[in-house]
């Protein structure tokens, strides 16, 4: 490989065409050299082939007549031609008649098995076969074995001549380059010398100076034309620069830009007063990625090979974490520049803060929640003012008109004064047996109203409690949990095991409350024909957290699982105490959280309730 980097204009010109006059020749010298030794072989066959004719017609009689010793004078004649050294004479049947060696040749042939008349180029050697005819008739076969060396000999003598051929061809080309190139390399090298000085002062205002109207006069023309245009671009393009830049720095949204990497290459200061990072903390040093919270880290994933592949994606939303582990929601718009070949040069995007919006919209959602939630409350309370109130309320409206009647007999014979055995028996069943058990009926209904009025109240209070939302350590939260229930565990015989538990953000104290419920109802309704277990677990799944209360207890058919979560309702009213109302608080805390609570069970197969909880 012949590198010019290193050589003068003038000199590259002269070892051009140097070196296309060398090729040329050269090819040239191969060509004839071919055709030469193409030539050689071709007059050297066709002389053996003569001189085999030749010892043929002299061996027809020895031949005929069978004298081999004359046959082998007629070769011993070979010596005058060196280059011969094997011949042979073989008769009608092809055997050996008579062979020639020179004394010289010190390696012995055999003779090889008689052909048809022809010539062939084999192992640096030329074969002759040629028939011996005598009236029509081959009474044998002439065979001469030449090692070329005549036509060697030939081929050396052309190589030296082309060799004198070339040198003086050189030599000439040589003398006429060196006295042609300057007339080539004298604008060019005022055209390099102009190029030069464009790179090094970055002036695209400079020309260079036409010198002739040959292509050399075209060429720079062609340069000049390109310095405009390169600098009417470059003037477009710094004006353009200057606009982005005065945009990305004082924009009131953030801006950054990364290359291929994903690392940050620049950023606004109002995308860095969203994350409380310098310039130096973030720009070369970490990628988009590392801002963002690590459950959403996967979903940028995806986002990547959307903006490396469609080359914008717009609207997305993501939360940033600052430099002090605060949480900022932003939406993020992306679009990326590719080169000629389709890689990736860079990605740019804006970022728009939408935190105080969120959580507008979260308290909006949860205004919501909580509207539907009174909504469904104010319909059970309906309900229970409706059917649960009115239930005691007419026994207690029965029974006093039944404690009224007895009041009236009594007073009846108060006035009559007078005894007989049937107002004897009475004023008996009045005092002993009709009073005593309306009164018994009239305080049982209402200890009732007392109850669904006081669960009313916790409910009513529950809704308008302000909570103080924090991080919960949920590993703490059910130590104490079942540390509180600790008597009622060991008086159930459960076994209680506590997985270890992400954390989450809620009220402690009502999150408290909503495990020590769901634990009490887990115990409540176990399955006294074996021991009960109850596993407490929970897991990280999209986001969320998630709880689970598993037991082994009697289970929840499907048709009362919609109902368990309504106010008052109990699964065994009969046999269980309580107010009906532990689900229905779980629930309504839950909603308060932006949380979900559901049950899956079968009957005797035990139940299982999950609690989410939004993620951090």
């Amino acid at each position: 490989m012949i590198t010019l980097g290193k050589l003068t204009i003038k000199r590259k010109l002269t070892v051009i065409l140097m070196f296309t006059s060398i090729v040329t020749v050269l090819f040239a010298c191969v060509i004839f050299m071919i055709f030469s030794l193409f030539r050689h072989r071709q007059d050297q066959a066709r002389n053996l082939s003569s001189l085999a004719d030749v010892i043929g017609q002299n061996c027809q009689a020895s031949l005929k007549f069978d004298i081999p010793e004359d046959a082998g004078q007629m070769l011993a004649a070979l010596n005058a031609k060196p280059s011969v050294i094997f011949a042979c004479i073989y008769d009608a049947d092809g055997s050996v008649f008579a062979t020639y060696q020179p004394a010289n040749h010190d390696q012995e042939i055999v003779p090889p098995k008689p052909q048809e008349t022809g010539h062939t180029f084999k192992g640096g050697s030329l074969h002759i076969f040629r028939h011996i005819n005598m009236g029509g008739e081959m009474i044998g076969t002439v065979y001469l074995q030449d090692d070329m060396r005549e036509v060697y000999a030939g081929l050396r003598r052309d190589t030296a001549t082309l060799v004198m051929v070339i040198v003086l061809a050189l030599v000439t080309a040589y003398f006429i380059a060196s006295k042609l190139q300057a007339l080539i390399s004298r604008p060019i090298l005022s055209l390099a010398e102009t190029a030069k000085v464009v790179t090094d002062k970055k002036d695209y205002g400079i020309r260079a100076v036409k010198q002739s109207e040959d292509e050399v006069g075209m060429l720079i023309d062609s340069f000049n034309e390109m310095l405009t245009q390169i600098q009417l671009r470059d003037d477009a393009v710094r004006e353009s620069e200057e606009r982005f830049r005065d945009f990305f720095e004082n924009a009131p949204i953030g801006f950054h830009i990364f290359g291929p990497d994903k690392i940050i290459t620049d950023i606004n200061e109002a995308e860095l007063s969203m994350i409380g990072y310098s310039p130096d903390e973030i720009i070369g040093k970490k990628t988009w990625a590392d801002l963002i919270s690590p459950e959403q880290r996967r979903l940028f994933e995806k986002h990547w090979k959307d903006m490396t592949t469609k080359g914008e994606i717009r609207d997305l939303e993501y939360t940033l974490i600052t430099k002090n582990d605060q949480h900022v929601n932003v939406i993020v718009n992306s679009s990326s520049r590719f080169n000629e070949a389709g890689n990736l040069i860079s990605t740019r995007g804006s970022v728009l803060n939408i935190t105080q919006r969120k959580r507008a919209e979260e308290a909006r959602d949860m205004l919501n929640v909580e509207l539907i939630l009174k909504n469904k409350e104010l319909e059970s309370i309906l309900h229970v003012a409706s059917h649960d109130l009115k239930s005691p309320l007419v026994n207690i409206q029965g029974f006093c008109h039944e404690l009224s009647q007895s009041c009236n007999v009594l007073k009846s014979i108060v006035v009559d004064k007078t005894e007989t055995p049937d107002i004897i028996e009475s004023i008996d069943n009045a005092l002993n047996r009709d009073i005593p058990e309306a009164l018994d009926f009239i305080l049982t209904s209402a200890n009732k109203m007392d109850s669904l009025l006081s669960g009313l109240l916790r409910l009513s209070r529950l809704g308008r409690a302000a909570m103080q939302i924090e991080l919960l350590n949920m590993n703490d939260i059910l130590a104490d949990v079942t540390g509180n229930m600790e008597y009622k565990i060991k008086e159930s015989g459960a076994k209680i095991r506590v997985d270890d538990l992400p954390p989450c953000f809620g009220d402690a104290s009502q999150i408290n409350q909503v495990f020590s419920n769901l634990l009490d109802n887990a115990i409540k309704y176990l399955d006294q024909s074996h021991t009960g277990i109850i596993n407490i677990s929970g897991k990280i799944e999209d986001g969320q957290r998630i709880y689970c209360i598993e037991d082994n207890g009697v289970g929840i058919d499907p048709d009362h699982q919609g109902k368990i979560f309504e106010i008052f309702h109990r699964l065994e009213p009969e046999l269980t105490k309580g107010e009906g109302l532990g689900l229905t608080i779980v629930r309504r805390i839950i909603d308060r959280h932006n949380g979900r609570v559901w049950v899956e069970s079968e009957a005797g197969k035990g139940s299982k309730f999950f609690v989410a909880m939004p993620g951090i």
